[in-house]
């Protein structure tokens, strides 16, 4: 921003507003927002130090919506709010969203197809994402905070306990199919934009898992690295409990992910970009006092490519 100002002769200060608002956007960390303030206050003072005092005035508003940046980022932190976490964001230490019917449930209690041992949920997603595979950035493109809460709002009011003809598990099956759903939260089924949402929804119900009831939660991600067989990955899936949901689902998205990678020439989705989208909703959140958070993070990446590539073998 200073380089733009002294070199393209820019207003700095109506550049630092502009940063600010995207700042504000996207709930930037409240530091990023302090620094553009100091760097207007900096400005101010040096241009007043040259004697060039015409603009002053548009610096001290650069100064004040800078500031102001910095204390809406900061009340935002602290109140919780977060785009990014609604659309499927991921990361260490963040927080858990109250339990609902489907989402933030334990697998044992979490509703479930008695046919594919599938969450109902998962099902749905999965179904509205398959039919964008090859979309640009699938699983990496964001749908968007407002359409992904209006996707899990569906979502968890579409299981209708006791409707249909068969009783609780017809309705809660004819209540979210993936067509109904998807226009109950206003997407066209057939739009690339609901896939992006669906891929983030899903994300989503993964890293709503309760901690410690994630999908490999508790499962060593050195194994990734350390060349063990495909027969011991394999009994690491099918020994996953509880049975045969928590297996069932894993291998979902296993089996995405192998879609997904099978159009990488046109999704630009390769094995190594899914797992750096997927992986970090299905370990346990990090903790960033930990001094190898990092080398954890390779471990978990590197686990679940090898996961893909065993699975794309079978």
């Amino acid at each position: 921003i200073y380089t733009l100002s002294l070199h393209d002769a820019l207003p700095i200060s109506h550049v630092a507003a502009d940063f600010v608002s995207v700042c504000l956007h996207v709930r930037a960390c409240v530091c990023v927002s302090l620094f553009v303030c100091v760097l207007c206050l900096l400005d101010l003072v040096w241009f007043v130090w040259c004697g060039t005092v015409k603009m002053e005035i548009g610096l001290a508003a650069g100064a004040a919506m800078a500031a102001a940046g910095a204390a809406v980022a900061y009340f935002r932190r602290r109140g919780g709010g977060d785009d990014g976490a609604a659309a499927g964001g991921s990361g260490g230490g963040s927080a858990q969203a109250e339990p609902g019917v489907h989402f933030g449930v334990p697998f044992p209690d979490v509703p479930t197809s008695p046919t594919s041992h599938l969450p109902y949920a998962v099902e749905v997603l999965a179904a509205l994402v398959r039919r964008h595979v090859a979309e640009e950035g699938i699983f990496r493109v964001p749908g968007g905070a407002e359409n992904c809460q209006a996707l899990r709002a569906a979502l968890e009011q579409g299981y209708a306990k006791g409707e249909g003809e068969g009783g609780e598990e017809a309705g809660a099956q004819a209540s979210l199919s993936p067509q109904a759903i998807a226009q109950a939260a206003g997407l066209d089924p057939a739009s690339p934009t609901t896939g992006h949402v669906a891929a983030s929804v899903l994300k989503m119900w993964l890293r709503e898992l309760p901690q410690g009831g994630r999908l490999l939660s508790n499962v060593d991600a050195d194994l990734g690295k350390r060349g063990v067989p495909d027969e011991a990955l394999e009994e690491l899936v099918r020994g996953l409990e509880p049975a045969p949901v928590r297996p069932a689902t894993l291998q979902l998205v296993l089996n995405l992910g192998r879609e997904v990678v099978a159009h990488a020439a046109v999704n630009r989705m390769s094995a190594q970009a899914y797992a750096i989208c997927v992986a970090p909703a299905l370990f346990d959140d990090y903790d960033l006092t930990n001094p190898d958070v990092m080398e954890k993070v390779k471990d978990e990446r590197t686990l679940l490519q090898r996961l893909l590539a065993w699975y794309a073998a079978k």
